[in-house]
């Protein structure tokens, strides 16, 4: 698990449990935003996530929000990825990646507000062909994939 590899040598072993948990957490994230999978209306049985790009959202910060947006639409996957901002302190969108049990991908974009009782909302949801699926999977470490629900 990156997050456990990332806490090695972190003295509280409660803090490990912890980031193990988040897991779950963003799992359940997703369940709340979405009754279904969007691309087989089932529910998320055997369906696994991974977050995929993240990025700081503020009126600061808007040409860097755009090319966000602009880099998902057109599918440039490597650029994408490399978005990896995230500040507990500002509103954040969080690009997640759900495989479905077909192995087809659907990306999903979340607003994540930095107030603690505002919900999560759902930004944008891109149901992905075959093709980008598996253009989009090289991108993916098969290892950090996790259940949508466990």
């Amino acid at each position: 698990m990156r997050i456990l590899k990332n806490l090695r040598g972190i003295a509280n072993p409660e803090l490990a449990t912890n980031a193990t948990q988040n897991h779950n957490a963003s799992g359940e994230k997703l369940c709340r935003l979405l009754s279904s999978c969007p691309i087989c209306n089932n529910i998320f049985l055997n369906h696994t996530y991974i977050l995929f790009a993240t990025i700081v959202l503020g009126e600061e910060r808007k040409d860097r929000v755009i090319e966000f947006f602009r880099v998902l639409k057109d599918h440039r996957w490597s650029d994408f990825q490399k978005f990896q901002e995230w500040e507990s302190i500002s509103d954040n969108a969080e690009a997640f990646l759900v495989r479905c049990v077909n192995n087809q991908l659907a990306m999903l974009v979340l607003r994540s507000p930095t107030e603690l009782y505002e919900p999560d909302s759902l930004v944008t949801v891109e149901i992905l062909n075959q093709e980008e699926s598996s253009k989009l999977e090289q991108f993916v470490i098969q290892s950090e994939w996790r259940l949508v629900v466990s």
